[in-house]
């Protein structure tokens, strides 16, 4: 007689996953989505926060290249290559990217939708505009919350549900993964994410039916030309997940490249791959005449000169000072492949092979980054690591260490998370090892358990021309040299009719930790000319808040001719209300005037 309290009800699944977990994820794209959304409904067009800017330009004007313009630059809108940051130009009436087409590849179906949205309701906006936007970003939160799935399947089949959503978390919320979902979605980066969560799962699906599965293979082909599409790199990392993944003895290895090292595997996996490549070699071909091409020109990695210092504790986007995490995975990983775990010497070979790659780009800070981007799509062969962690914390049979990981843990996760909700866009260092820009960051992020009290800025104009941008330095056109200068060579050199020195200007965000900030600007200033009587220029702090100026205070020079001289004023300031504009200079009357060795400190 069949024995029915063995019989236990089937569980629905959506994409692999129960309905209770399934719905978890769909707040997750729902909220995503509204926070992208909220983030950018007011920036347009034109400034440099609007999400189509530098290299999401890049990467986003295959889109309207192929859905409204035939790639004829001609069409395209007047200046709009400087109006999104130069992220592509026009040559020769040509659409000119270095980036290559992944990340619109994936865009493309959101893309499409916006661009029959934009018809249907006569939107006309260049392909563009904030419709485009709006359709992307749903298209972020849909890539996103699918990695989230593909990592959660991938893990669920090593450890417990409780640790595989703790791990998610900690992967949100600890990392730098977040701040390039919601801010900078058309990055690369969230779908080099997706990419990697996807080829985690797939060659999952690949071991367990020994590498025979032909759709598996052709999947994998398919996402190893899409993650080559999307970062060049990316593909060095993946085949290393494809040899060594749960590799734990020289025998599987052996049998690992029996599998893969055959004509069936190969010959799928490189048609899939060539197929999905054959839109970019069209493109290469359009430009240059040639189906391959290196399209970062002079760009390139310096091999012998890697910059591992900077790369990972530099002010300007250091990895460990921006997310500690990572801190934690790499020592974790050293853990799990002295203790002989699966897959610790993976994580460690990839971690340390990434770092040295990354650390050799001619670029190694990335520009305005928070933190180390490039580090964002290995988040999710890092959740091995993390997760792996998470369960021996839970298991740790001693509640004092396990409470002091889980707090170290939770102070680094809060930490980063401050960080990617209030960044600015930038880390505005003046050099790579400048700690007073890093200060003003954590500041800004709120975080209540670190807080610094001190901001300095100081130059004497050495290192300035006319040709570069000096972040909160203007009217760099008045610094030049002089044989009387106080410092080196170079001064502020003030003739009888510029009004307006150097001008040092610094929004400080809402960032003050007590009710007012005091200011303390110092310079040295030489009048070169004889009568006394015409010597009028004036030290000038000013506060600017919402395009207003709220605040003023000046004091004059002595007018001393033919000496350098101390200036230095101080002032307490306020506690304002919203963010505020710090602006400092010399306003001068009808004078010749030298200045040298600025100096401002503020102290909050």
């Amino acid at each position: 007689m069949e024995n029915f309290s063995d019989i236990r009800p089937v569980k629905k699944k959506i994409l692999g996953i129960e309905i209770s977990e399934f719905v978890i994820f769909l707040i997750v794209f729902v909220a995503v989505f509204f926070h992208i959304f909220f983030t950018h409904n007011r920036r347009n067009l034109g400034q440099w926060e609007y999400p189509i800017w530098a290299d999401a330009a890049g990467y986003f004007v295959y889109l309207p290249a192929t859905f409204i313009y035939n790639y004829d630059g001609s069409k395209l809108p007047e200046n709009i290559s400087a109006m999104t940051g130069d992220g592509f130009h026009i040559e020769n009436n040509k659409i000119v990217t270095k980036y290559t087409m992944g990340v619109a590849i994936l865009q493309a179906p959101f893309y499409a939708i916006s661009y029959l949205i934009s018809n249907i309701f006569d939107i006309n906006d260049n392909g563009f505009g904030k419709v485009y936007i709006y359709g992307l970003g749903v298209g972020a939160a849909f890539y996103f919350t699918l990695g989230l799935v593909f990592l959660y399947l991938f893990l669920k089949r090593r450890y417990s549900k409780n640790i595989c959503f703790i791990t998610l978390l900690l992967i949100i919320l600890g990392t730098n993964l977040y701040y390039y979902i919601y801010e900078k979605f058309l990055y690369s980066h969230l779908y080099s994410f997706f990419i990697f969560s996807v080829s985690l799962y797939l060659i999952d699906k690949l071991i367990k039916t020994n590498f025979k599965k032909e759709i598996y293979i052709a999947l994998f082909g398919i996402i190893l030309s899409l993650a080559f599409l999307v970062r060049y790199t990316n593909p060095i990392f993946i085949v290393l997940m494809l040899l060594f993944l749960d590799i734990d003895s020289w025998q599987a290895l052996k049998q690992r490249f029996k599998y893969i090292f055959n004509i069936k595997f190969i010959s799928i996996a490189a048609i899939s791959f060539i197929i999905i490549l054959l839109p970019q070699m069209f493109y290469w071909n359009y430009l240059t005449g040639n189906f391959l091409y290196y399209s970062y020109g002079n760009e390139g990695f310096n091999w012998l000169e890697p910059k591992f210092l900077e790369f990972f504790f530099s002010p300007d986007n250091g990895a460990f000072i921006y997310t500690p995490l990572y801190i934690i995975i790499f020592v974790y990983a050293i853990i799990m492949s002295i203790k002989k775990e699966q897959n610790g010497l993976l994580i460690l070979s990839i971690f340390l092979i990434a770092s040295y790659i990354f650390a050799s780009w001619w670029s190694w800070s990335y520009g305005c980054s928070l933190g180390k981007r490039p580090f964002v799509e290995l988040t999710p062969i890092f959740s091995i690591c993390i997760a792996g962690l998470v369960d021996k914390i839970i298991e740790f049979r001693k509640p004092i260490i396990s409470i002091i990981l889980s707090l170290i843990l939770l102070f680094f996760t809060l930490f980063s998370f401050s960080l990617n909700l209030h960044y600015a866009g930038c880390s505005f260092v003046s050099d790579t090892w400048d700690w007073n820009e890093y200060k003003l960051i954590v500041n800004r992020s709120k975080f209540p358990l670190i807080r610094f009290h001190k901001y300095e800025y100081s130059t004497d104009f050495e290192y300035f021309n006319n040709e570069l941008y000096y972040p909160f330095i203007f009217n760099t056109n008045l610094i030049t040299k002089s044989d009387t200068a106080y410092s080196g060579q170079r001064v502020c050199k003030l003739n009888p009719n510029d009004q307006y020195s150097f001008t040092y200007r610094r929004n400080f965000g809402s960032i003050t930790v007590k009710d007012s900030s005091n200011v303390d600007f110092s310079i040295k200033y030489f009048f070169p000319n004889s009568d006394s009587n015409k010597l009028d220029a004036y030290l000038v702090i000013q506060v600017e808040e919402m395009d207003s100026v709220v605040y003023y205070t000046s004091k004059k020079l002595e007018p001393i001719p033919n000496k350098w001289i101390d200036a230095n004023i101080q002032v307490g300031l306020p506690k304002f209300p919203n963010y505020f504009v710090l602006v400092v200079y010399v306003l001068n009357d009808s004078s010749t005037v030298l200045l040298d060795d600025f100096k401002l400190t503020v102290r909050f």
